[in-house]
């Protein structure tokens, strides 16, 4: 803490530096969060989509088959084979739609990971270079002042002595 305070750069332009990359990853986290959210809409879509697709072509095979048995069965088998001469194209249009914006977001998504990963990378890039700084003014904070931190140290020990003491007798209380 006295660092942060001594340094001016510790407790402005890294503090600020390091928020601004949160900020950054957490934009980055929420807008991977909607876009994984699409995805599983937009594949629940797709499957229920090629679902009506072959459920249409399942009732056409078996009016088909009733019309190879049966005449009276003609035209249903020829009213679906013309619904299913309409509905397959708009069908596979918009299942074409889907797979390719299903596509988009799975490749727009690899690209927030990437920059997930490059937030990251710089998040614990700055904290090495605040701890390196950090280590250097220790460094020489020690070298300066030897026989206060020494002191400090001595009496930093005497107070973990006497706390472990206290509770020693509070236990055998």
């Amino acid at each position: 803490q006295v660092f942060l305070r001594r340094d001016p750069r510790a407790g402005e332009i890294w503090q600020a530096e390091l928020q601004r990359m949160r900020t950054e990853r957490r934009t980055c986290m929420d807008e991977a969060k909607s876009l994984g959210d699409e995805l599983v809409k937009n594949k629940e879509t797709m499957r229920k989509v090629q679902t009506a697709l072959d459920a249409l072509k399942a009732r056409l095979l078996e009016a088909e088959t009733a019309a190879s048995v049966d005449a009276a069965a003609g035209p249903r088998a020829e009213m679906l084979r013309g619904m299913l001469g309409t509905e397959e194209p708009r069908l596979a249009a918009m299942l074409e739609g889907k797979r390719e914006k299903y596509q988009q977001d799975v490749t727009r998504l690899k690209e927030l990971r990437r920059e997930l990963g490059h937030f990251e990378h710089g998040e614990a890039k700055l904290k090495a270079s605040v701890q390196a700084e950090f280590d250097r003014w220790y460094q020489i904070v020690e070298q300066r002042y030897p026989l206060e931190i020494a002191a400090a140290r001595a009496a930093d020990a005497a107070d973990a002595m006497s706390d472990a003491g206290d509770a020693d007798s509070c236990e055998a209380g």
